[in-house]
């Protein structure tokens, strides 16, 4: 999917720009995919959907794609207290509205999957947040 490339190369150039590295999102698609595949597996599944899959953890990549919208002193400091906490709290939101952005009919999976990915990456098994 072209939408897909091109959103991997705006946030790799980001990441190459703030000197850091992809692999961690590498590493949360590629378990994403396994956790899928394992998932089908245990519920019966004959066989698992692998479009399904393999878009499911491309998005899952980009979970955390709103910090680009952070200032890159507070990331590498982590100084994330007070009003700059509030700043970092809002990373899920910009992330969602950032993927939001293709209106494309033919990525409204990938957009809703990714968005929702997005916006409850941060979120506790119980709700609180």
């Amino acid at each position: 999917m072209v939408y897909i490339s091109q959103l991997t190369n705006i946030y790799g150039d980001y990441l190459a720009n703030t000197g850091r590295s992809d692999e961690d999102y590498k590493r949360v698609s590629d378990l994403m995919a396994m956790l899928l595949e394992k998932y089908a597996n245990i519920t019966g599944s004959i066989e698992p959907d692998k479009t399904h899959i393999n878009l499911i953890s491309k998005a899952a990549y980009f979970f955390d794609i709103g910090r680009m919208a952070i200032p890159d002193e507070l990331i590498k400091n982590h100084k994330f207290a007070g009003s700059n906490m509030q700043l970092y709290e809002t990373h899920t939101q910009v992330g969602a509205h950032i993927i939001q952005l293709n209106k494309a009919h033919a990525c409204r999976y990938f957009v809703k999957v990714c968005s929702d990915i997005c916006i409850h990456h941060h979120e506790r098994f119980d709700g609180l947040g």
